[in-house]
């Protein structure tokens, strides 16, 4: 899910460091890094991440062949298989998968059209 997450993303800021994360953080999102992110919340206070940002990091990570992007990949997929997900997030987590499998002839039709927009200036 997305506190998953937000939880890897904040694990690859301590492994990389603020010097290496932040930056590569603003080229992908075009914004600093946001507070809770930067001040990682307790696990009880489960701070999410956009369903934009969540697009904006799986392929770019994806296109740039990061490390991270193996367990990118893994919490996508664990969040298009958890029944408790909203539906159109599941289909986002599937999507973003075969994207990063490099499967570029996905069907967008199961996400709103903001996403699907976002994900076309990608491909």
């Amino acid at each position: 899910d997305a506190q998953t997450v937000a939880g890897i993303l904040a694990g690859w800021r301590r492994e990389m460091g603020p010097e290496a994360f932040d930056p590569l953080w603003e080229k992908v999102t075009g914004q600093p890094v946001p507070e809770w992110l930067a001040s990682p919340p307790s696990p009880d206070e489960g701070q999410a991440l956009t369903p934009e940002q969540l697009i904006s990091l799986a392929l770019t990570a994806a296109r740039e062949r990061r490390p991270e992007a193996q367990q990118l990949y893994q919490a996508l997929g664990q969040l298009a298989a958890d029944p408790a997900v909203p539906a159109e997030l599941r289909a986002l987590g599937r999507t973003l998968q075969r994207l990063m499998r490099g499967d570029t002839q996905v069907d967008l039709s199961d996400l709103p059209e903001p996403w699907a927009a976002l994900i076309r200036t990608f491909l």
